[in-house]
């Protein structure tokens, strides 16, 4: 019987050890992700400005005001960003 129960034993200790080895792989595929997205977002936004003249939060039903405020500026074009701030585009 005791013979059992170290398989047994030893069985669960590798079920941990898989299952933990599979939670640091996905955290190191998540936050290689993140990174990826993070380092992409920089450096879209190093090539737009905050808008002047838009007033208030950015809304996705404000692009079209937002676009038009950002032409009247000189810019190519605008978009409202995650932070519902206008950004024109190329400055």
């Amino acid at each position: 019987m005791p013979n059992a129960f170290k398989k047994s034993s030893k069985i669960r200790d590798s079920l941990r050890t898989s299952v933990a080895m599979v939670q640091i792989k996905f955290l190191f595929a998540l936050l290689a992700v993140m990174t990826i997205v993070l380092m992409g977002a920089n450096t879209v936004s190093a090539r737009d400005c905050l808008s002047g003249t838009f007033g208030g939060p950015c809304w996705a039903w404000s692009g079209e005001k937002c676009r038009r405020l950002c032409i009247e500026e000189g810019h190519v074009s605008g978009h409202c960003s995650g932070g519902m701030k206008c950004r024109c585009e190329v400055c």
